[in-house]
């Protein structure tokens, strides 16, 4: 059920290709709808730990784009290479691998 949601055109245009913006508020008038994005379900029984998680993938992200240039390998040349699997989790069809290069300077 809530990959159906996820994959909803009503919800999100072109559900199913990899596009960052639609998470901005602004990007979709549906977006701001409390039920839209349901990755840890929503209620007084959602996940425990969901705040902790997503402050987890933000300082995991911060910390590989600050300390790393991140670049495409010979496999991914660019995003539109990239195609996706949707399932109950969302994982790549085709390995896009990518190349990390240490920042010299912060």
């Amino acid at each position: 059920m809530v990959t159906d949601i996820h994959n909803n055109p009503h919800y999100y245009d072109n559900p199913h290709l990899f596009n960052p913006d639609r998470w901005l508020p602004d990007h979709h008038p549906s977006s701001n709808h409390a039920h839209c994005y349901l990755p840890f379900s929503n209620g007084p029984r959602n996940c425990l730990g969901y705040k902790y998680a997503l402050l987890q993938m933000k300082l995991l992200i911060v910390n590989l784009v600050r300390s790393y240039e991140i670049l495409p390998s010979e496999t991914c040349q660019s995003l539109e290479d990239v195609r996706f699997d949707m399932s109950i989790t969302l994982k790549l069809e085709d390995t896009c691998r990518v190349r990390f290069k240490t920042r010299r300077t912060l």
